[in-house]
């Protein structure tokens, strides 16, 4: 008798891509709402325009992940409206929840082509390396408090889900599960270890060009380790829970 096969694929790349979605929407939004914040007033045009094509760019990345999101919700709603015996019609009627995910879906996906397609002025004189340092710092500055909220609130979420899902502390070291959540655990380890680098060495350097670049490349690695976190996810959510 074949044992049945812990992960069902490909149940891991459905996952992953929802969390890519979902990360690449989130992201645009906190970056063009917090990062970005009062830049559309700076005194310089060249200025202006810099913050305006990055704000362009990052709607192109939310739109992106908008649409994906809004593919994957399509295609499992006949799924779900078969298992409730009901028409999709139906089954939105009567999860107000599923209603709102949808309305949120499309009104993203509206505001991110929007933002996409806004005209950005085509300038001549480019952005100084002085400048260029100073705005990048003035980034930073306004999206840490939002990113080091996150990050509190998704380890509070995280431990609670996983605490219930262990339902015991020796499953953490004797059951698929548990090994897929160490790993986890320790590759996030590794993003709170850069993040904090960054924070204590990189960012006090930032208002020239060289420290801007110096927190680009560990920034880099940082988003890195934050992929192999969603890869992590993706398997351990597909995993059985401990019984």
């Amino acid at each position: 008798m074949n044992a049945e096969p812990l992960i069902q694929w490909p149940d891991p790349l459905i996952e992953l891509l929802g969390f890519v979605a979902a990360f690449l929407a989130a992201g645009a939004i906190g970056f063009r709402f917090a990062a970005l914040r009062g830049m559309e007033v700076l005194p310089a045009p060249e200025e202006r325009e810099f913050a305006a094509r990055a704000a362009r760019h990052a709607a192109w990345f939310g739109l992106v992940g908008a649409a994906i999101g809004a593919v994957m919700l399509a295609q499992r709603l006949p799924g779900l409206a078969a298992r409730r015996h009901l028409t999709v019609s139906a089954l939105i009627g009567t999860q107000p929840q599923l209603a709102l995910q949808i309305l949120l879906l499309v009104v993203a996906i509206v505001g991110f082509v929007v933002a996409a397609g806004g005209v950005v002025p085509l300038l001549s004189a480019p952005l100084a390396a002085d400048r260029r340092g100073a705005l990048a710092a003035r980034m930073v500055n306004q999206f840490s408090p939002l990113a080091l909220g996150s990050a509190a609130v998704l380890t509070t979420f995280g431990v609670i889900t996983a605490w219930r899902h262990l339902k015991r502390l020796d499953a953490l070291w004797t059951t698929p599960y548990g090994y897929a959540l160490i790993a986890k655990l320790c590759v996030v380890a590794g993003v709170v270890a850069l993040g904090a680098w960054n924070w204590r060495r990189q960012k006090p350097r930032l208002g020239t060009e060289g420290g801007a670049i110096a927190l680009k490349g560990s920034a880099t690695a940082e988003l890195a380790l934050a992929g192999v976190v969603l890869v992590l996810t993706a398997v351990l959510v597909s995993l059985p829970s401990p019984r």
